[in-house]
């Protein structure tokens, strides 16, 4: 049986996130080595907030690579997770770094080193309070991107920035104009514009600067033969050469996140379980309208015996 698992990554966070797995001992021991790299407390910052440190790129970033890969671990250590496995893997933007750790291609210290890196440059580009991030619920992509390029200026930039299904995407950029074309949006009949709790416009094009950072970070960093394959947000395809790889990623900061045709791609592999590894449950909301699919929470501890 194949089984995709889905990495979340920025907006899935909130203050006890981990709550119901505390005590598992494999979750508490990827938190205190994160820790130990980062000479902070990232455990106190999930278990107890405040919700608005948390929702800090510099933080976020980390704290959900590591609550991502802390799942998966535990995943691993039922033993149904093996080399063996018919397994897919995808994560939703900062999410492919967790699956990247869980392929084998990155090693954790070098994730989280990755991603730390990345928020800072993120958050370089585009200072707080100066961006902002919106999900549009109930409009076609094509009338979001005309409202988008309709009202998009160099010094007001609105981009679509995630195509995540058939009813929902996500625009991003500077403050002001994610407002305006809100505004703009409702009034095209979409369900909701809902802002996110995000400090910078990921995917938009204002992190043209952080992406060219990111590659030169890159370059530092190992890559590995992967033990299962990824699904890319760039390009919703596998990739087995590590420059090309290191491109993608780098790439993927000022590029939107192509997560409908990710999935469309896994579905074409003949997978029909899906698994969202990681806090809360954005990936399953995504995925609910898909037909002839099973969806599992790893919130559930997931009845692993259920999934395969």
């Amino acid at each position: 049986m194949s089984v995709a698992f889905l990495f979340p990554g920025q907006g899935g966070q909130f203050v006890g996130m981990l709550n119901y797995c505390r005590d598992v001992s494999c979750v508490r021991a990827l938190f205190e080595e994160a820790s130990d790299i980062l000479k902070r407390d990232l455990w106190s910052l999930v278990e107890h907030g405040p919700i608005e440190e948390l929702s800090l790129t510099e933080n976020t970033q980390p704290a959900m690579l590591v609550a991502d890969v802390a799942l998966w671990r535990m995943f691993e250590k039922s033993g149904k997770v093996n080399k063996e496995s018919d397994i897919w893997l995808a994560g939703h933007s900062l999410g492919e770094y967790a699956a990247l750790v869980a392929s084998g291609v990155l090693s954790f210290a070098d994730a989280l080193r990755s991603v730390c890196y990345r928020a800072a440059v993120m958050q370089d580009a585009v200072p707080k309070g100066q961006g902002a991030m919106a999900a549009v619920l109930g409009l076609s992509a094509d009338e979001v991107m005309g409202v988008c390029n309709s009202l998009s200026t160099c010094g007001a930039v609105v981009e679509v920035v995630n195509f995540n299904n058939s009813s929902q995407t996500v625009i991003g950029g500077h403050h002001a104009a994610v407002e305006k074309a809100s505004v703009e949006i409702k009034r095209k009949g979409a369900k909701k514009v809902i802002f996110l709790d995000m400090s910078v416009p990921s995917h938009s094009s204002l992190m043209i600067a952080a992406k060219d950072k990111m590659r030169d970070f890159l370059e530092t960093i190992t890559f590995f033969r992967p033990t299962y394959p990824v699904v890319h947000n760039l390009t919703a395809d596998i990739c087995h050469d590590h420059n090309l790889m290191k491109d993608i990623l780098a790439e993927q900061l000022s590029s939107p996140v192509r997560w409908s045709d990710t999935i469309a791609f896994i579905q074409r592999q003949s997978v029909r379980r899906f698994v969202q590894c990681g806090p809360g449950n954005v990936m399953v909301g995504l995925l609910r309208k898909i037909p002839c699919i099973e969806i599992f929470l790893s919130s559930d501890y997931c009845p692993v015996d259920c999934i395969w």
